[in-house]
């Protein structure tokens, strides 16, 4: 519960930022998308069913703040948190490479995810080749955003007393 009071007002902090200040201060430069790069590092340290609400609400925000389909980045996002929680034990999350390697997958599945929903759901077909090319410099962006914003992951992950569940980790 504590994570929860740490990590969902600086979150919902953050997507504002995204959706809103980022577009209006710099229209034509990429946004990094922080709402994922929250969930991933949830992903590997919070509680499973704890962190997927977080996950579904943030998306379900996500979907409110920036006028798409309703539930479209809850999926998305519950997905990416679903598949990084799973993989947690096989990764140690205390090595500081692995946050930037979740974030150039996660920043991929993102908008493999995004295509496929939309070809599903969606009568435009159009919209593909955008995000696609868009990959490249969305995950350069992503990539810069969790470099400065780890250090302060780390912070409120301990002082929310999210620890690593990998198996190997040496307790202190």
């Amino acid at each position: 519960m504590k994570y929860w009071l740490l990590f969902f007002p600086l979150s919902t902090l953050f997507l504002v930022v995204q959706t809103t200040l980022w577009t209006m201060l710099l229209p034509q430069a990429p946004c990094p998308n922080t709402t994922l790069l929250i969930i991933l590092y949830l992903g590997f340290q919070a509680p499973f069913g704890a962190g997927g609400i977080c996950a579904f609400t943030l998306g379900c925000l996500l979907d409110v703040f920036s006028g798409v389909t309703f539930g479209f980045h809850a999926i998305i996002l519950l997905t990416i948190f679903m598949v990084t929680a799973g993989f947690r034990r096989q990764l140690n999350a205390d090595n500081p490479l692995v946050l930037p390697f979740a974030t150039i997958v996660g920043t991929g599945a993102f908008a493999l995810l995004s295509i496929f929903i939309l070809l599903l759901f969606s009568d435009r077909d159009q919209v593909w080749p955008q995000i696609l090319s868009s990959i490249p410099m969305q995950i350069i962006v992503n990539l810069v955003a969790v470099l400065i914003l780890r250090p302060l992951f780390t912070k409120l992950g301990l002082i929310a007393g999210l620890q690593s569940t990998a198996p190997f980790r040496r307790q202190i």
